[in-house]
């Protein structure tokens, strides 16, 4: 038996940073009052140390990764990138690191992969390749992208596995006890997917 829990977290509006932190500061307070694991310490990075690629820690490298988003294009006739909502027939996926980073890790419980958990934004332009892949132009990413969000997934599939350190009784108690938390009071958006 097992799952994987995919989620996002959105704070709507342009609140300042320390309003995030606060939102933040206070979801990672209800994690700690729940029967999860462990619960990490919260993370501020911005702009370079959002690099999983030049970051020093590499015990940062996954919170970086789920960090960043996919954003999408296509090329026109001339071989000039466009950005796209979503990744279409003839469209082109790109990672864009976050430009600052609020956040915290969570394992749920034994044989439970770590959730990373926080807000992000991400930069308002990206390098994107002409087609011809040696020239790069400055593109405004997708209004979509705009605002403080975060979307990761975490797995509990071996949550109830004796090898993954887990029982069926631990991955009912993941699910039912651990997860819940995600939803706060205030307006910090959870949505599941």
């Amino acid at each position: 038996m097992g799952l994987t829990i995919h989620y996002g977290l959105s704070l709507p509006g342009r609140p300042s940073a320390a309003t995030v932190k606060a939102k933040v500061t206070a979801l990672r307070q209800r994690c700690l009052d729940l029967p999860f694991q462990a619960v990490g310490e919260s993370r501020h990075l911005p702009g370079p140390a959002c690099d999983p690629e030049i970051q020093s820690d590499p015990s940062l490298r996954w919170f970086l990764i789920q960090a960043g988003a996919y954003v999408y294009f296509e090329y026109d006739s001339r071989g000039v990138p466009h950005m796209t909502e979503k990744f279409g027939e003839d469209g082109q996926a790109m990672k864009v690191n976050a430009a600052r980073i609020i956040g915290f890790t969570v394992t749920p419980g034994p044989g439970c992969e770590p959730a990373n958990v926080g807000l992000r934004l991400l930069p308002r332009t990206t390098k994107v390749p002409l087609k011809d892949g040696v020239r790069h132009v400055e593109l405004k990413l997708s209004p979509a992208t705009e605002g403080w969000q975060w979307s990761s997934f975490c797995k509990t599939q071996f949550a109830a596995s004796d090898s993954g350190g887990g029982s069926v009784e631990n991955f009912s108690a993941v699910i039912s006890a651990s997860w819940p938390c995600l939803i706060t009071r205030g307006n910090l958006v959870l949505t599941w997917r």
